[in-house]
């Protein structure tokens, strides 16, 4: 699947809530039913989309402080199936190791105007080898 937009990872594609109006008919027609169903807004409640390539699965994924942290961590995650109707939900307010987005350019349209910045952050801590050994 590739879109031109969003973070490949796993062969999901990962797209901040700024690159949704880019994402292809069929997508966008899944995370409108997966808003309507969970009842969950963005950006009040979620700031990147997860759609799962092969699957009827989207996911909705917050995190904290996506703008200002350097390595925000996930903070909730819906996944609604488009198929089933299922949706669950996961939190991760109190955990000690929340997964964290690295990257965080990837998810965002190229013209966004922080993209950049944190592309030169994820330069800088490729070139001291933080990602190396993960």
């Amino acid at each position: 699947m590739n879109t031109g937009i969003g973070k490949i990872v796993a062969q999901r594609l990962h797209a901040h809530v700024s690159a949704l109006d880019r994402v292809d008919a069929t997508l966008a027609a899944g995370l409108q039913e997966a808003e309507r169903v969970t009842g969950i807004p963005h950006p009040e409640r979620y700031n990147v989309a997860r759609f799962e390539p092969g699957t009827s699965q989207v996911g909705l994924l917050q995190y904290r402080g996506f703008s200002d942290d350097p390595f925000p961590a996930l903070n909730e995650s819906w996944r609604f199936d488009l198929t089933t109707g299922e949706v669950s939900c996961r939190t991760y307010q109190d955990s000690l190791y929340p997964p964290i987005l690295h990257r965080k350019e990837l998810p965002l349209p190229e013209d966004h105007l922080p993209r950049a910045e944190y592309a030169a952050l994820t330069e800088a801590v490729e070139a001291i080898g933080l990602f190396d050994y993960p």
